[in-house]
């Protein structure tokens, strides 16, 4: 990891802004080096804020990392800190993270409580945009509860938030979310309704990602319906989104997707290049993951672990 000069930046909140421009970019490694500078100065501040902001990003870099204790070290430490100072943005800002650690190590009840706190004080500072993810955070965690009443009722939720806040990104997310919903209850019917509208906006806002997910989801319900061919048809776009992207584990689900649509028309032969590929990719990645360990081992010997 080349090192940044960052001596000359002085601002806090800047060196955290620019972080999380590389962060969300997926340059982890630069955005560790501008959390880090950020951190360094908040050792002679008694701004509570700066160092509970800075910390929690830093949780984030430690989450994306794979070192969930480290992460869930500074999640908390930043929460602390944001209700030591009052600042009930910050605080909902931190119990959403420690809900999303929650749920990632599958622990949802604890990851709903979390959502839950998070929700009051978005509603009490009046932060709609945080108000919906807090939902829509929610409804994932009674989704993977097997709850999809609930699930349904926060995705609802949040959803004519992110109407009210013309937020398309938002809208087709919940609508997908709500489609699966439907379908994991056994209402197919309903689950393609909110899906279809889902690809409708997603190719509108030129969402390929998004779209890709979409399409993947309607091809899985129309295959669960024994309709092999035209589960195919959503399968096979979503497949060619895929292989411009980076996105490696929903394009070895989406090859062995369009390999069983052909084993269960019967078409093993057209079957087989497809498991070929999924079986390579997933060697390829796990090779990859050793270049990851040694990314996390430098990023411990940056932090000082």
């Amino acid at each position: 990891m080349a090192d940044l000069d960052l001596k000359d930046i002085t601002d806090i909140k800047q060196l955290n802004d620019s972080g999380t421009e590389f962060h969300e970019a997926g340059d982890i490694q630069t955005a560790l080096q501008y959390y880090l500078r950020a951190l360094e100065l908040t050792e002679d501040s008694d701004n509570k804020v700066d160092r509970a902001l800075t910390v929690t990003n830093l949780g984030g870099v430690y989450f994306d990392f794979d070192e969930k204790d480290i992460a869930l070290e500074h999640f908390e430490e930043g929460l602390a800190l944001y209700q030591e100072a009052g600042d009930k943005a910050g605080e909902a800002w931190g119990f959403n993270s420690i809900g999303l650690w929650k749920a990632d190590v599958g622990i949802n009840k604890e990851a709903l409580e979390n959502y839950e706190k998070a929700l009051v004080l978005y509603r009490e500072v009046d932060d709609k945009d945080g108000e919906a993810w807090a939902l829509s955070n929610a409804g994932m965690a009674y989704s993977n509860m097997q709850d999809f009443d609930n699930a349904h009722d926060y995705y609802k939720q949040a959803l004519a938030l992110y109407e009210a806040l013309d937020d398309k990104e938002g809208q087709t997310a919940m609508l997908n979310n709500i489609g699966k919903s439907y379908a994991n209850t056994g209402d197919r019917e309903n689950g393609l309704e909110y899906l279809e509208k889902a690809l409708t906006m997603r190719r509108e806002i030129e969402d390929t990602e998004g779209e890709a997910t979409t399409l993947n989801n309607i091809g899985g319900i129309y295959a669960d319906m024994g309709e092999k061919r035209k589960a195919l048809t959503y399968f096979e776009p979503a497949l060619k989104i895929l292989e411009n992207g980076s996105d490696h584990v929903s394009t070895i689900t989406t090859l062995t997707n369009i390999a069983a649509s052909y084993k269960g028309l019967g078409e093993a032969r057209r079957a087989s290049p497809y498991e070929k590929r999924a079986k390579k990719l997933g060697r390829d990645m796990r090779n990859n993951a050793k270049k990851a360990k040694r990314a996390r081992r430098e990023i411990r010997r940056a932090l000082g672990e």
